[in-house]
């Protein structure tokens, strides 16, 4: 018998680099002055700010899908932006592997990560919801949810947490197999090893039962 959960990536961002990409002119405020930015102005005697500089990391090999999907949104970010958000990736846990991205983006070490979203449990519990097997039996209902008032809560969660979740990436499902018993029940369960991904969500699914 096999029993499948959602599987799906968090790319976050730590809310300080949120706020400052998103934040408007980088310039400071002059009182009294004619209104806006006067810091490109010609003869102003100011130089452009400088751009923010932003490491991006992830786990996925070097060229793989992922890697090139987070390198071009580190490049439409730039162009977007104007040059003035700049985005380094660095793959193959260069940086950080999939375990420690989470606190790596909260406490600020990194600026932005791309990870596994069962690893976030600790700092956001509900997005565990999605590793309940066979609650969310069609991809067309996992994104309706991340849509909706569920993914809402997961994003108070991690922006409480320091992150900023930027967009969530499918990943398909991933399966619970039993070669010889059908995982009908907890007792299904016991003395069994088992290998998953997710952190706590056999037990929250045996409660369930």
């Amino acid at each position: 018998m096999k029993l499948k959960s959602v599987m799906f990536l968090i790319l976050t961002a730590a809310l300080a680099v949120s706020l400052a990409a998103c934040g408007g002119s980088s310039s400071t405020s002059r009182p009294g002055g004619s209104g806006g930015d006067k810091s490109t102005a010609s003869g102003s005697g100011e130089k452009p700010a400088a751009p923010i500089k932003a490491r991006l990391a992830h786990s996925g090999a070097s060229e793989s899908n992922l890697d090139l999907l987070v390198k071009d949104f580190a490049k439409a970010v730039k162009e977007k932006t104007d040059g003035r958000l700049d985005i380094t990736v660095y793959p193959a846990g260069q940086l950080y592997n999939d375990v420690d991205t989470p606190a790596a983006v909260t406490t600020g070490s990194v600026e932005l990560g791309l990870n596994s979203s069962t690893l976030w449990a600790d700092a956001a519990p509900s997005v565990e919801v999605f590793s309940i097997p066979a609650l969310y039996p069609t991809s067309e209902q996992v994104h309706q949810a991340l849509d909706g008032e569920i993914g809402d809560i997961i994003k108070d969660e991690m922006r409480a947490a320091g992150a900023e979740p930027i967009a969530w990436i499918d990943y398909s499902y991933v399966y619970f197999a039993s070669k010889k018993v059908p995982l009908t029940s907890k007792e299904n369960w016991k003395n069994k090893n088992q290998t998953a991904r997710m952190r706590n969500g056999l037990r929250r699914w045996g409660r369930c039962l």
